[in-house]
């Protein structure tokens, strides 16, 4: 499992060695661009290690992020939050909420059957109307028929429709798509946008890639 572990103060040390032994974790701050980080890394789930963090804070965090990732898989725990604390944090969209002392051995479980959870709501194929882009070759067709895109503008598509409902902004699509050894040149992502737009949408009538102006980009469910 990939979990990327959220918090102000570090995991107590038995949960970090447990976690570290079963799981491929990183962490980070709620400080820290936590939009970026997500964006650029698939994660299995967020663990939002919620000590020192206050529980409107920790709302405000919730909504930032499932505002932006819909799909995401949260898991908070590390306080004592009363059942309605517990109520709302689930009704915001987290999957599971554990408050007081944690047990290693639950907190795997718990982390276990979230990340179970979302893969089986994963798909590993998109379809609207007869166009269809499998994520496991990151390959568009149309009726069948295969779509010749090139590798950023199938990065960037698969990007876009992984994140449906998203808006993804130029630099985190900068992040997905470009490797630091190539950076893009200023007009680089709206010419492979644009491009897209001509060989997957205008062909066969589709609106798949919606601009927010001054943004970025989503693709609509």
């Amino acid at each position: 499992m990939k979990i990327l572990v959220v918090g102000v103060s570090p995991l107590p040390a038995i949960l970090q060695q447990a976690l570290t032994k079963r799981c491929l974790i990183t962490t980070c701050s709620p400080k820290d661009n936590l939009l970026s980080i997500i964006a650029t890394k698939e994660y299995d789930c967020l663990l939002i290690w919620s000590e020192q963090i206050s529980y409107l804070t920790l709302k405000k965090i919730v909504k930032h992020l499932l505002a932006r990732f819909p799909s995401l898989k949260i898991l908070v725990c590390g306080q004592t939050y009363s059942s309605p604390a517990r109520a709302m944090m689930l009704m915001l969209g987290v999957k599971d909420c554990i408050a007081g002392r944690i047990c290693p051995d639950e907190l795997i479980a718990k982390l276990a059957l979230v990340c179970q959870n979302g893969q089986a709501e994963q798909k590993t194929i998109f379809t609207k109307e007869d166009f269809a882009f499998d994520f496991t070759q990151d390959l568009a067709s149309y009726r069948g028929v295969t779509i010749p895109l090139n590798k950023k503008e199938s990065l960037i598509l698969g990007a876009l429709l992984r994140r449906r409902n998203s808006v993804l902004t130029k630099q985190l699509l900068y992040n997905l798509v470009w490797s630091s050894a190539s950076p893009p040149t200023s007009n680089s992502l709206e010419v492979y946008i644009s491009s897209l737009r001509r060989k997957v949408e205008k062909p066969f009538g589709l609106k798949l890639i919606e601009s927010v102006k001054g943004v970025g980009y989503r693709v609509r469910d």
